[in-house]
């Protein structure tokens, strides 16, 4: 389903195995002009769809970005790692996210939650620095963009072990 948060959507799903309810997802998008850079509200956009939003997800703070963050790698971006659009896809993060966070070293556990803000995009010729460490009940982690050295992305996962 989809909530309206202003200049922003949240949508909202549920992941299933074997029938039992695993994982809840939600996906927060803003709408952009691409041409144009220029964000939309979503009054603008609401007129699009074809179905209302049922704004049944919660809204969330953004993740703070941690200033003195230790980045352990870097990643390069290719034509190869972007969409249609040249920007890497939002869909690739989560994946980027489990591996930073060890999520592939041993057994795979459930992800009790993830959140995965996006501050600047990633495109074709990008470099990011990357890292994460232990937060809270979790792991953040966070990539930096190497040649402004804004934020790229910050994340924020829990796992069931």
């Amino acid at each position: 389903s989809r909530t309206v948060c202003g200049r922003h959507y949240t949508q909202q799903g549920e992941l299933y195995r074997n029938g039992e309810l695993v994982g809840q997802l939600n996906h927060v998008m803003m709408p952009v002009v691409l041409r144009g850079r220029r964000r939309l509200t979503c009054e603008d956009t609401e007129p699009f769809f074809n179905a209302p939003a049922l704004n049944e997800a919660e809204d969330f703070d953004p993740l703070p970005t941690i200033e003195d963050f230790p980045y352990t790698e870097e990643k390069a971006f290719t034509q190869a790692d972007c969409d249609a659009n040249g920007h890497y896809s939002t869909f690739d993060y989560p994946e980027l996210v489990c591996r930073l966070s060890g999520y592939y070293e041993g057994e795979r556990p459930l992800i009790a939650h993830m959140q995965v803000d996006f501050v600047k995009e990633c495109v074709n010729g990008s470099v990011i620095r990357m890292g994460a460490m232990p937060l809270e009940d979790g792991i953040k982690v966070q990539g930096q963009h190497i040649s402004t050295g804004k934020p790229a992305f910050n994340a924020y996962c829990q796992y069931k072990r």
